[in-house]
């Protein structure tokens, strides 16, 4: 039996990007001109950020802001910050792959407004949406009717929709204000449209959730037949609203996950990510590299071995004073955070982002990288191997089934001193 200390490591940070915006560096004017030509004939990916939510979830710690009626002044600024960055990145060659409205919550725009970024990403990024993979990200509550008509007719293929819970209960102490009825009229509104991929997302850890009530939501969420159920752990954020109000039992909250997986494997799916279940296992096996144009306050690029983004901050005043600096903004490579990634950074995000997922950690394609041996780089692979965490097998590293369970603690295994030591500074 595992200790409480164990199930506490499991929940202390996500590792779905190496290195995190904390560590990232202020910079006074980013110069470009490094990779200006850097991507032709590459394939990229663009993302929009739309920080506009109904109101702030108490767990949430991203980036958006509540109570903004006329967005025309931020849809003007992402305008302008796209035609600056064609000008500074010549992306005339480059073959854009997948595009994503993210957020926030994006189908809070009107038809219009939602139909003139569709409009820029076809015509100013030659996005298609019949051979690409586009994206669009909701609450339960936007999800309208006519919204979904205009996505099905412009070919959006995914659609994800932040659920949590179907208990109402448990949605109070999320500070969720969509109600139950608000998620099954959304969900049977998205299922009568033709979405290639319907994601259900859902959290475990709740403060007074249980397994029956975990395995309830899952059960509600599968009358709709999702492609993909994404279950997410509660976590405790300093900047998060919750944050002084509860306290964890990370043991039952290790149960919960371990059930609901259990339940969500019998019921045919499979487990591509700690959190992604999906019915069917996804490709991909050469992650850690991709690189995506973000366009809006709150979204994040990555050209190669640079990251970049605007400051990260999360509570609401703060997300208040960048949106309002982002508004009025003219130069868009001004006042930006940064992270430029050595050989060594190189190797621990190319690491994580394999090894976290189902395809794994190739060491002979890892070796063809970096010139080096996995084994020799992260020794501790190792006894991660002896406690039946991650296995070797035909010369690729895989999580076992105990170690997906696990994957937030391997992940921060990786990380450089560096890395930890700017985290733990960061204002």
């Amino acid at each position: 039996m595992k200790g409480k200390e164990d199930y506490r490591s499991i929940y202390t940070q996500y590792m779905y990007s190496y290195p995190h915006k904390r560590t990232y560096e202020k910079v006074e004017r980013l110069d470009l001109s490094l990779y200006r030509s850097r991507f032709r004939g590459r394939e990229m990916g663009l993302y929009i950020h739309l920080p506009f939510c109904r109101s702030k979830c108490g767990y949430c710690n991203l980036f958006s802001v509540t109570g903004v009626k006329e967005r025309g002044a931020y849809l003007s600024a992402v305008r302008r910050h796209s035609d600056q960055m064609k000008q500074e990145v010549d992306t005339s060659e480059t073959r854009f792959t997948s595009f994503v409205l993210g957020g926030g919550t994006p189908l809070i725009l009107s038809e219009k407004e939602l139909e003139a970024l569709f409009v820029l990403a076809r015509d100013e990024y030659r996005f298609s949406f019949e051979s690409g993979f586009s994206v669009v990200e909701t609450s339960p509550y936007e999800a309208t009717g006519e919204k979904l008509k205009l996505l099905e007719e412009v070919g959006v293929k995914r659609v994800s929709v932040g659920i949590q819970s179907f208990l109402e209960e448990e949605l109070k102490v999320l500070e969720r204000v969509q109600s139950t009825s608000d998620m099954y009229s959304a969900l049977e509104k998205i299922k009568k449209c033709s979405f290639e991929v319907l994601n259900i997302d859902l959290i475990y850890g709740i403060p007074g959730q249980s397994v029956k009530s975990l395995i309830y939501s899952i059960e509600e969420a599968l009358r709709f037949e999702p492609e993909e159920i994404f279950l997410y752990p509660l976590y405790k954020q300093e900047n998060a609203r919750l944050y002084h109000k509860f306290e964890m039992d990370f043991e039952l909250q290790h149960r919960l996950y371990r059930e609901g997986r259990r339940y969500l494997l019998e019921k045919g799916y499979v487990q591509n990510s700690m959190r992604d279940f999906s019915k069917r296992t996804k490709t991909g096996a050469d992650c850690g590299f991709e690189n995506t144009l973000s366009l809006g306050c709150g979204g994040r690029s990555y050209f190669d071995e640079l990251h970049f983004c605007e400051k990260y901050v999360s509570l609401q005043e703060e997300c208040r004073r960048e949106y309002r600096a982002y508004v009025e903004k003219q130069d868009f490579l001004r006042n930006l955070s940064f992270f430029l990634l050595d050989e060594d950074e190189r190797k621990r995000k190319y690491a994580i982002k394999n090894l976290l997922y189902v395809t794994g950690l190739s060491c002979s394609d890892y070796k063809e990288k970096f010139c080096s041996e996995i084994e020799e780089d992260f020794p501790f692979l190792t006894e991660l191997c002896e406690q039946g965490q991650v296995r070797l097998s035909d010369g690729r590293w895989y999580l076992t089934e105990e170690g997906f369970g696990f994957s937030d603690r391997i992940g921060p295994l990786f990380m450089s001193e560096k890395v930890r030591e700017k985290m733990g500074n960061y204002d």
